[in-house]
């Protein structure tokens, strides 16, 4: 995540350290050297724990990541809502006399059928309908019906984090933010690439 996003790794520091898991709290030195402008890095990287392992193990089958039906079960406003912070997008739609939002979650890491998957768990447990669609080549992911729009909002509203506000409209970082969006390449890409030389330990949890 891009530092202006700390809350949410402090976030999850805090469910790892809930859960008796060790932590670091770092923040990767920039790569100045390659021509991209680039945004400093915040992180939480955890130990190798038999808790994580066990997750590990029900997602990632074959090398291919999948959906664990079991997880589903676990579905609701607040796991919609870090779907949202960690994957999804809002894009402000013109109608002839009034302007709506189009919000995006970009499973597209899943087949079609895991994305229908996590389609029907959010149905039937919160009643807010995606429709699966392909968002780039070979790739599938969930696009609300804006007739939904404001369900959704107040759905996951109460547990959007403050840096994340701006994915509902209300207000915007002041460097434009993380914006997640498969067609498009953003600068936030390198939050997944790991840094070519050490960087800063913030916190240590053992």
């Amino acid at each position: 995540m891009v530092k202006e996003n700390s809350d949410y790794i402090y976030s999850v520091a805090s469910t790892l350290e809930d859960a008796d898991i060790g932590f670091k709290l770092w923040e990767p030195a920039l790569n100045q050297h390659d021509g991209c402008n680039r945004r400093q890095q915040f992180r939480v990287q955890s130990k190798a724990h038999p808790k994580l392992t066990a997750i590990r193990n029900r997602v990632y089958i074959n090398c291919s990541k999948v959906i664990d039906p079991h997880m589903l079960t676990m579905m609701d406003a607040e796991a919609l809502a870090i779907i949202l912070m960690a994957d999804g997008s809002r894009k402000r739609i013109q109608l002839a006399n009034s302007e709506t939002s189009l919000y995006r979650l970009h499973t597209n890491g899943y087949s079609y059928g895991d994305n229908y998957m996590i389609a029907k768990a959010i149905k039937e447990k919160l009643g807010i309908p995606f429709d699966v669609e392909k968002q780039a080549a070979n790739s599938w992911g969930l696009t609300l019906s804006r007739h939904f729009n404001r369900m959704f909002e107040d759905t996951v509203g109460p547990h959007i984090l403050d840096s994340f506000m701006y994915k509902l409209g209300q207000q915007a970082p002041a460097k434009g933010g993380e914006i997640v969006c498969s067609s498009q390449r953003c600068e936030e890409v390198a939050r997944n690439e790991q840094p070519r030389v050490s960087g800063r330990d913030i916190r240590i949890n053992k």
